[in-house]
């Protein structure tokens, strides 16, 4: 589980700029993680890491939760 609703601006070029991160863990991702779960404060967050999950194609399901 991933706890975003402390920041406060998620832009996607922000989104994009974490790509080679996790293009570097994704060997280790594929054995370890099921799946995993995204924290978000309001929607407009909500709409921009979807849009980077679409583009980043992750393997594993991710879901985005606005609390």
């Amino acid at each position: 589980m991933i706890d975003t609703t402390q920041c406060r601006l998620i832009t996607l070029r922000r989104a994009m700029r974490m790509k080679h991160v996790l293009e570097k863990h994704r060997a280790h991702s594929r054995r370890l993680v099921d799946k995993s779960t995204i924290l978000v404060s309001n929607r407009a967050t909500k709409f921009v890491i979807q849009a980077a999950l679409l583009l980043f194609r992750s393997e594993n399901p991710v879901r985005v939760k606005v609390i």
